[in-house]
């Protein structure tokens, strides 16, 4: 049950709780908002918030490095040795494509987390679950991209109730 009167901050006489002036000292009466926060999915869940810059982060990264396979595969075509450019440029048109994907589908994930969208969730576990069985094709050299997404999918999971 709420209050239906407040005192004025002036003069201490008892006035309407919606008073916007003190009647008697004709005061101006402060007035505070409050705002509840602890309804589920109102605020972004300090997980959801780091997942969402990573898969960013890593989407970013992995888009600009799938647009430089593309640039060195077209590069290596170009290579006098016959085949030598095939090879070379086969070679990074094949690891282009992968991450150009999944650099796209880190940043969709990204933006779909910010959100709090589920969607964006279920993007960033895929990618992720995905990223760590082709890294684990590559291994030595992918170590940091497969810890990452396991990072990802971990703090997904930790945040998940909080999406929409």
């Amino acid at each position: 049950m709420g209050r239906k009167s407040k005192f004025c901050h002036k003069c201490g006489s008892e006035i309407s709780i919606d008073a916007k002036f003190c009647p008697v000292c004709g005061a101006r009466q402060l007035t505070f908002e409050v705002y509840d926060i602890s309804e589920k999915g109102e605020r972004r869940s300090v997980y959801i918030g780091i997942a969402a810059f990573m898969s960013g982060f890593f989407g970013v990264l992995e888009f600009i490095g799938g647009l430089g396979f593309l640039f060195f595969g077209s590069a290596a075509l170009k290579i006098p040795v016959p085949l030598f450019n095939l090879l070379a440029g086969a070679m990074c048109y094949i690891l282009a494509f992968p991450l150009v994907l999944f650099g796209i589908l880190d940043l969709i994930a990204a933006f779909l987390l910010w959100d709090c969208k589920k969607s964006g969730g279920i993007i960033a576990l895929i990618s992720s679950i995905l990223g760590i069985m082709i890294g684990l094709l590559w291994f030595p050299l992918s170590i940091i991209d497969i810890f990452a997404n396991f990072i990802v999918i971990l703090l997904v999971s930790a945040g998940w109730s909080t999406l929409k």
